[in-house]
Formats: C-alpha cells, sequence, structure tokens
C-alpha cells in the first residue's frame, strides 16, 4: 500500500510475492497512479 500523506489517497495493488521485480514493478504503477491525480512525489 502506498499512501498520499496530504490527501489520503492510497494505491494498492496485489502482487504474487515480495521480491525486487515485485516490489519495482509496484512503486512504478504507484508513482504512475499518483501523477494521474498531480500527486506526484516530492524529492527529499
Amino acid at each position: 500500500m502506498a499512501v498520499d500523506d496530504h490527501s489520503r489517497m492510497a494505491f494498492t495493488a496485489i502482487l504474487p510475492d515480495e521480491k525486487a521485480l515485485s516490489s519495482a514493478s509496484f512503486l512504478a504503477q504507484a508513482v504512475d497512479w499518483f501523477a494521474r491525480f498531480a500527486s506526484a512525489p516530492a524529492a527529499s
């Protein structure tokens, strides 16, 4: 689950495992999903 602290919007996905490739795919999907709502992650 990825949650935007400001808007409280959340992205979830069911993945087959917790391996690096699945995790990287989840992150890419979450960033794309949040970007559709103009809620892109800020650089730290």
